[in-house]
Parts: C-alpha cells; sequence; structure tokens
C-alpha cells in the first residue's frame, strides 16, 4: 500500500478575463479550480497522474480564445482541461522534462511551446503532436520560452 506525498503548490494562475477563477496545480499532479470570491474548497479537482509517485506540476496556461486550460507536469504529461465544463478533454506526453517557466502558449492559443535542455519543442493543440523542433548548439540550453505580440516567440537560455 502506497501513499501520496503530502502536496505543495508548484503552479498559480489567474484567468486573463475571469479575474476571480484561480488554477493552483500541486506538486502531487493535482489541479485546482478556484472562484477567490467564494473562499471555500476548490470548485473542482483533478488528479492528473494517479501514479503513487506523481510529477509535479509545473507550467499552467489559458488558451485566449477558449476555455481551455493547459497543464503539464515535469516529466511532460500534458492535459487539456475544459475549465468552463470542468473535464479533462484529452492528455498528451510531450516526450522531455518540463521545467518552470518552460512552456508558452501563444497568441492564437494553437501552439504550445516548451523549453527543453536541448532546444524548443512545438506541440500543435489541434493535431496534439509535436510538430517542430529546434536544437541549440553544444553547452547551451533554453531555460524559457514566451509569447509577445509583436513577435513570433521569444526564448532565454544560457550558455
Amino acid at each position: 500500500h502506497h501513499c501520496r506525498p503530502k502536496a505543495s503548490y508548484t503552479a498559480l494562475l489567474f484567468h486573463p478575463s475571469r479575474r476571480t477563477f484561480l488554477v493552483a496545480g500541486t506538486s502531487t499532479s493535482v489541479v485546482h479550480l478556484h472562484d477567490t470570491s467564494r473562499p471555500s474548497a476548490p470548485l473542482r479537482s483533478f488528479t492528473l497522474d494517479p501514479s503513487p509517485l506523481p510529477a509535479p506540476l509545473t507550467a499552467l496556461a489559458f488558451s485566449p480564445i477558449s476555455s481551455l486550460l493547459l497543464a503539464c507536469t515535469a516529466t511532460g504529461g500534458l492535459s487539456m482541461i475544459d475549465a468552463g465544463g470542468m473535464k479533462v478533454l484529452a492528455s498528451v506526453e510531450v516526450g522531455m522534462e518540463v521545467r518552470k517557466g518552460g512552456m508558452g502558449l501563444e497568441t492564437g492559443g494553437r501552439l504550445l511551446v516548451f523549453a527543453a535542455r536541448e532546444g524548443v519543442r512545438v506541440v500543435d493543440l489541434k493535431k496534439r503532436e509535436v510538430v517542430k523542433e529546434v536544437r541549440v548548439g553544444q553547452g547551451e540550453r533554453v531555460l524559457s520560452v514566451s509569447f509577445q505580440v509583436s513577435l513570433p516567440f521569444l526564448c532565454e537560455g544560457s550558455m
């Protein structure tokens, strides 16, 4: 009989247009949806990794064009959650480790970019698959990714 480890919060995100809607991700791969105007238990919770030693949630993002919430674990387990209907729609393996700050959603809401040790991976949410991979040079690594309205995407890294 295995006990799940004690949870701590590893990722927090407010909805971009519903100012009292807060998503909290935990070290035990649980996503809690909260309405901060009603301080009580979460509206809904999802366990994304039911294993005895789940991976912590490291990245959260809301789609700019729908009620889609994207939640990713440190081991690359990506879950697509309908935050309006409060249900998990699909899960996809990104196939890489995802650190905090290592996931960015493009402003159109279709492409998700992940920063990896060896480069960048782009996932098409409609196709639910990796559509592009860009490698960086030996000894370099990508630390974070983000999208800007005026730029396709921005990568930050170190050498």
